[in-house]
């Protein structure tokens, strides 16, 4: 693994990550801003990002080394060459819009020795095909296995989260007529989800082998047949 005084390859910028300090160290260090490892959120009243220079810091909570929040041109961002995960233009289309809509919200993981993309490539594409030039960017010093593996997980932990439908409904009806308007469903996506959300429903199967004897009977004077009273 590349580490922060490696001379980078003919062509390449690094972009250095300091190397961690335990917290054994961190006594005659001035405090660290709030946050874990010293990353801070972004936003109006935010803290400026954690500088490129800034140590990254190992605590119980953050065992491991974290990245630093930095500017970085897009031009030298290049794509994990084992990403399974495609973005069609469609998708494309609706991250652009968003980025329109909100500007860049989330920074792109990338690892720090050789600016591969570990997680945000629809965002880093999107961006290009908006005109912007760099992006903010989570560098991350790490091995390849690292990046591998969180790239994984960041596709698909999400998987196993479960979705309200009728809370997900309410929520998109809210917002259908503000300026607002989520970009993740278009009109038939949108329209689609609230008539499955509006269908009653699943019902649980009858079972003919239920214990009936303590249940009271009533006969039909008509057919005969007896019903649970």
């Amino acid at each position: 693994m590349s580490h922060a005084l490696d001379i980078p390859p003919p062509g390449m910028q690094y972009y250095p990550v300091m190397a961690t300090r335990r917290p054994s160290q961190l006594a005659a260090t001035a405090p660290a801003p709030s946050g874990c490892g010293g990353l801070t959120a972004s936003g109006p009243g935010a803290p400026e990002p954690t500088s490129p220079t800034s140590p990254t810091v190992e605590t119980a909570a953050c065992p491991r080394p974290l990245g630093s929040i930095q500017m970085v041109p897009l031009a030298d961002l290049r794509p994990w060459e084992q990403n399974y995960r495609h973005h069609p233009a469609e998708q494309l289309d609706r991250i652009r819009e968003s980025l329109r809509r909100n500007g860049q919200r989330k920074a792109i993981v990338v690892q720090a020795s050789t600016m591969r993309i570990i997680a945000g490539h629809g965002v880093a594409e999107a961006m290009r095909l908006e005109g912007y030039t760099e992006a903010r960017c989570d560098v991350w010093d790490c091995t390849d296995e690292q990046a591998a593996a969180y790239l994984v997980d960041d596709n698909e932990l999400s998987r196993h989260a479960v979705d309200d439908e009728a809370q997900l409904a309410a929520l998109l009806l809210e917002l259908q007529d503000t300026q607002y308007a989520p970009v993740s469903f278009n009109e038939a996506e949108l329209e689609e989800l609230l008539a499955e959300s509006m269908t009653p429903g699943p019902f649980p199967e009858y079972d003919e082998n239920i214990d009936t004897s303590d249940i009271p009977m009533v006969t039909c004077p008509e057919c005969g047949h007896e019903f649970p009273a």
